[in-house]
């Protein structure tokens, strides 16, 4: 162990300059008050252990100040302080040097470990046992019992084993609560495990549940496919319930048409027997005439050869009041006949209605044109009909097959939310 030689103060405190020579042993400075005693000591302190810090040490008229520590085997520690330079040159026994300049404050730890005089924590304070104050209590006499335990652990080297205790009880007291924390979260997660002991069971229903949308999926493709096939069919029955009504009016077109000719032909009868009643009217009237003729005109063969005549034309008055009689019961029984009979006296009329009833034929024509094609849509709407049956069937079949697959899973293909029979029903109806 290195001991202090002797002890240069320069410009510290009241020192102006002074050498003091330490014995190998145990050493004290004693004086009057202000002579300097603790000065001594606090640049010895400062040789050492670079405290005390700033530069109010400095001796007042002067910039600098220096101490120099010699040990007894050689090592010189020159230590100089001022407003410019902070400074340490280290003169090894083997006359090496080393200087430190613009170090921070505190305690350097290469001039420690230079001179091995250590500082000894005592109570939480770093002391050094190398050197002792005026007022400073007597060594370890002055300690608690803990900063003596504390004290003999540093100068056995001790504390390393305490800390490394002191480390491993906290490290062990850290992992026990490290390993409750974790059993607690392994109690956790088991409890959270025995929610999914039936995964395999769940597995097994999603793979059914998936082959099912698979095929309700190919179902859908079929139904998105006959849908515009089943409106297309709608549309194309709205317009056969269009034309089937056209047919209609137009049949009872034509059923009007045909009685329109009846009546036309039953007029042109009335009309030739009126004639021959007004022929006949008139004949009767001849024949008054000839009846007054006969006492006074004197022709009398040809008066006699007219009166044959009107005589064989008399004979056809039986034959034409039986048409008459016939006539009248056929007008009898259709009273519209008698309007119509008063309707189309006039000629004219006749012509004009004749010509409506020839429209009304081109019209008939044209409607028996589109009851043609009616029949080609009327067959080929009947082969829809087959193929949305087949398709109805096809979706009844495969919404069975869906709802029995509900049924059985308990849950909804698309959320997996839970589906009593209510839903199961509503969702079956909406794909039928």
């Amino acid at each position: 162990m290195k001991k202090l030689k002797r002890v240069t103060i320069i410009n510290f405190q009241s020192h102006a300059h002074s050498v003091i020579e330490l014995d190998p042993g145990f050493n004290a400075i004693v004086g009057s008050t202000d002579d300097g005693k603790t000065g001594a000591l606090r640049a010895i302190k400062f040789g050492l252990y670079n405290e005390p810090s700033g530069l109010d040490f400095i001796r007042i008229g002067t910039q600098l100040c220096e101490v120099i520590l010699e040990f007894d085997d050689g090592l010189i520690i020159h230590r100089m302080r001022s407003s410019k330079i902070n400074r340490y040159i280290i003169t090894y026994p083997d006359g090496s040097v080393r200087q430190l300049d613009n170090f921070g404050a505190g305690p350097q730890d290469i001039v420690i470990e230079t001179h091995g005089m250590y500082l000894i924590e005592i109570g939480g304070t770093k002391k050094s046992l190398n050197i002792a104050g005026q007022h400073d209590p007597a060594f370890f006499v002055a300690e608690t019992p803990n900063s003596r335990a504390d004290l003999i652990g540093s100068l056995a080297h001790t504390e390393t084993i305490d800390d490394a205790i002191d480390n491993t009880n906290s490290d062990i007291r850290s992992n026990n609560s490290t390993i409750t924390a974790a059993k607690s979260k392994i109690l956790d997660w088991q409890k959270d495990l025995e929610k999914y002991d039936d995964l395999d069971e769940i597995k097994s229903k999603l793979d059914n549940a998936t082959s099912l949308m698979k095929e309700a999926m190919g179902l859908k493709r079929v139904v998105d496919t006959a849908i515009p096939l089943v409106n297309k069919l709608y549309n194309e029955g709205l317009k056969r319930e269009g034309l089937t009504n056209i047919i209609t009016r137009h049949r009872h077109a034509e059923s009007t048409l045909s009685a329109v000719v009846e009546v036309i032909d039953e007029l042109k009868s009335l009309t030739d027997t009126l004639a021959l009643i007004e022929r006949f009217k008139w004949e009767k009237t001849r024949q008054n005439d000839l009846n007054e003729i006969l006492g006074t005109h004197s022709q009398y063969s040809v008066i006699i050869s007219d009166i044959d005549k009107l005589i064989d034309e008399v004979k056809n008055y039986k034959t034409i009041s039986n048409k008459i009689t016939s006539l009248s019961n056929s007008i009898i029984s259709r009273e519209r006949l008698k309007s119509t009979i008063a309707t189309y006296r006039n000629s004219d009329v006749i012509l004009q209605q004749i010509n409506d009833c020839q429209n009304s034929l081109f019209e008939f024509n044209n409607v028996s044109n589109v009851v043609s094609k009616l029949k080609t849509q009327k067959d080929r709407r009947i082969k829809g009909i087959a193929i949305s049956e087949t398709l109805r069937r096809d979706m009844n079949e495969a919404a069975d097959v869906y709802k029995d697959a509900i049924v059985k899973s308990k849950k909804c293909f698309v959320c997996l939310s839970n589906i009593n029979e209510e839903t199961v029903e509503r969702i079956t109806t909406n794909l039928r």
